[in-house]
């Protein structure tokens, strides 16, 4: 959700600190209702708009937003970005992370949990084959390897992605020191493992890009109060502030002039991965405003993925969308030749055969010879053997 917001540089999909019953969502331009922001499309066909509480109460796990949740196909927001008008954006929740299990293990708390966890990998699964173009989102490498990346993605796609078509997003890349430090050289490695699968993969701190837009707003206010009180700690006494969020919000240091209440306010409901990353550029003595601003945008890594986003998928969405059509009518001829056209050769030979057995019975009978000649063209007429294998060549 954090991905999709920083993508469309709108705060849409829902994004809470207690996990939000994962739902399919589909981004579309329009003109929203600011008091009916969400179009809710229910299984069964009904379609309803819907206030900002209705989203707040899929928030959580428990029995009841389960059983709302399970009657929900999909979400659809409306928003007058120009991206929009050319692309109809999807976020599904991916597959096999849809819900974790709740401490309220009843029998129909764990059918429902089941139930949408394996709708949702089914909707996902689907949506990749008929989507004109994907990106395949995944979160937090473990232990700064590729590996990990390698084994999602090959979960997650099931083999059948293709570079024409995929783009590999490394995402919360500011949440790891270390993914950070190496974000370029690992995603290079991994793109090039993958080079039959994905166009390249990008690294992006999404939560950096929203923290940072929300500090761009009223004239960068945000980012410059931000800049001007950590630049006031002593650096030593904030790289120790900074290993530790107890330290940070919690304590009170005599060498350092900024008290924990301006430093809990200055953190925010920030996580504490991204606000470290932001706060350790804008501390930096070496860079003015404009510096700190470049430098955090080259840390989100949105630039080169537009970039990437704009050649390769909008630029091209004509040629992606009639190479998705190709490829489904290359399915359906794919069909007919490696499943129809046997059964149907099966069905004539059956048919000869069959009309075989009947002309031999015929001329084997030894009665009128008019009545035997009458009955072998009316057989004849009503298993038309030729007639069929005329139809199988013209299909």
């Amino acid at each position: 959700s954090t991905f999709v917001n920083a993508l469309l540089r709108e705060d849409l999909a829902k994004v809470g600190t207690t996990e939000t019953t994962a739902t399919i969502n589909y981004f579309s331009y329009g003109n929203p209702d600011p008091n009916l922001p969400v179009r809710c499309h229910w299984r069964g066909g009904k379609v309803t708009n819907e206030r900002r509480a209705f989203l707040d109460g899929l928030q959580g796990n428990d029995l009841e937003t389960l059983r709302r949740a399970d009657g929900i196909d999909h979400l659809e927001y409306f928003l007058p970005n120009p991206l929009l008008k050319q692309i109809t954006l999807v976020d599904t929740p991916g597959t096999g992370t849809v819900v974790d299990e709740h401490q309220d293990r009843t029998a129909e708390f764990m059918q429902l949990n089941r139930q949408l966890r394996n709708r949702h990998d089914e909707d996902t699964r689907r949506l990749d084959n008929t989507a004109d173009a994907v990106i395949y989102l995944v979160g937090q490498v473990a232990k700064v390897t590729d590996q990990a990346f390698l084994r999602e993605f090959t979960h997650t796609t099931g083999g059948r992605s293709s570079a024409l078509n995929a783009i590999g997003v490394l995402s919360k890349i500011e949440l790891q020191p270390e993914v950070l430090a190496r974000r370029h050289e690992l995603s290079a490695k991994i793109a090039a493992q993958l080079k039959d699968s994905l166009n390249t993969v990008i690294p992006v701190a999404a939560g950096s890009r929203r923290a940072l837009d929300g500090l761009l707003e009223n004239d960068r206010a945000g980012l410059t109060q931000m800049m001007s009180t950590l630049r006031r700690i002593p650096p030593d006494r904030l790289e120790m502030l900074l290993d530790a969020q107890e330290f940070f919000r919690d304590f009170d240091f005599p060498d350092c002039p900024v008290s924990t209440v301006e430093r809990r306010e200055l953190l925010g409901d920030m996580k504490w991965g991204v606000f470290t990353t932001l706060a350790r550029v804008a501390a930096d003595p070496g860079l003015d405003l404009d510096g700190v601003v470049m430098r955090l945008e080259e840390i989100s890594g949105f630039g080169p993925l537009w970039e990437v986003l704009n050649k390769h998928f909008i630029e091209r969405g004509h040629i992606l969308r009639c190479y998705r059509i190709a490829d489904d009518a290359q399915e359906v001829l794919n069909e007919i030749r490696y499943t129809h056209l046997p059964e149907h050769r099966k069905g004539i030979r059956q048919e000869k055969d069959r009309l075989d057995r009947f002309l031999r019975f015929i001329r084997q009978s030894g009665e009128d010879s008019v009545t035997a000649e009458e009955l072998e063209d009316f057989v004849r007429t009503h298993l038309d053997v030729n007639r069929q294998t005329k139809e199988l060549e013209t299909l």
